[in-house]
């Protein structure tokens, strides 16, 4: 009998890649937004209950980081309030609850960070997603929560598109492209994060905080650059510092994730950022 999952937020692209890459060796029950809206939180618990499935992966989020100034009430209750009510329900289940959190936990005051670095996020985006983390650690559930960084992914994102797409976008729009150079990340692959993720639940690993991100690192007007010369489009790109932006949020200015945990267990090391995006834009664009 194969072990059952289920995965909330599966119109994302995690939520879509992690159906994809666990459904072959799972039984796999994945919900949309609209199949099973997390804030209502009565529904959710009900459905962990009645399910009682071996795994929970909560693949769904509130990702606005602008808009989360203004809406910081409906990015702590999708964040952080629903994300306890899943824990609590897949603990009261026996199930193992997988959690995706964020880089942006961290101020970006160091060159990298490892998961025993202390979080202390800028914005609140950031911190609606360290409330959900300790509201994990909080309840009785077996977990792996797992930080990334920068995701990409072939699902379109139904919150915004994401930045590779929306880069090739307005290069063929011939619109001016302006990139901040002073926020140093780590782009990742959702198919990448999907695969490690499965991978922590097969060993199985032991329970904890995983960073989980491509290796290397680089400006997001570098990773626009790679994408021009990856798809061959000439088109103008100018660096531009964040201030220049004119984005209202304060955002780390070095997020870089150190897949310590990974590295301690064992695993093998995920693929450069290079190497995931090749592969995404060969299977996207063709």
């Amino acid at each position: 009998m194969k072990k059952k999952i289920l995965i909330f937020g599966s119109e994302g692209q995690l939520g879509h890649d992690l159906a994809a890459v666990l459904a072959a060796d799972y039984q796999v029950k994945a919900f949309s937004r609209v199949q099973a809206d997390i804030t209502d939180f009565n529904s959710v618990f009900k459905i962990i209950t009645r399910e009682k499935p071996e795994f929970v992966i909560n693949a769904a989020a509130y990702n606005k980081v602008e808009a989360a100034e203004t809406q910081s009430d409906l990015a702590f209750t999708i964040n952080a309030s629903a994300v306890g009510n899943m824990a609590s329900a897949a603990a009261n289940a026996g199930g193992v609850f997988v959690h995706v959190s964020s880089d942006y936990v961290f101020a970006g005051n160091k060159a990298l960070f490892t998961e025993a670095d202390e979080p202390n996020p800028l914005s609140a985006y950031g911190q609606s997603k360290l409330k959900g983390e300790k509201l994990i650690q909080s309840s009785q559930v077996n977990y792996y929560l797992i930080r990334t960084s920068s995701v990409f992914g072939i699902q379109a994102g139904k919150q915004k598109m994401n930045f590779v797409d929306t880069i090739i976008a307005r290069a063929k729009e011939d619109k001016a492209l302006k990139v901040v150079d002073d926020q140093i990340m780590s782009p990742t692959y959702s198919f990448d994060l999907a695969g490690k993720i499965k991978e922590l639940i097969e060993k199985p690993a032991p329970f904890g905080i995983y960073h989980v991100s491509n290796q290397g690192s680089c400006s997001w007007y570098e990773f626009a650059q790679k994408i021009l010369e990856l798809m061959s489009i000439n088109a103008p790109i100018t660096p531009i510092s964040t201030e220049e932006s004119g984005t209202k949020v304060n955002r780390p200015k070095k997020s870089i994730l150190k897949n310590l945990a990974l590295e301690k267990e064992g695993f093998a090391p995920m693929p450069t950022w290079q190497d995931a995006l090749s592969r995404y834009l060969k299977e996207k664009y063709k």
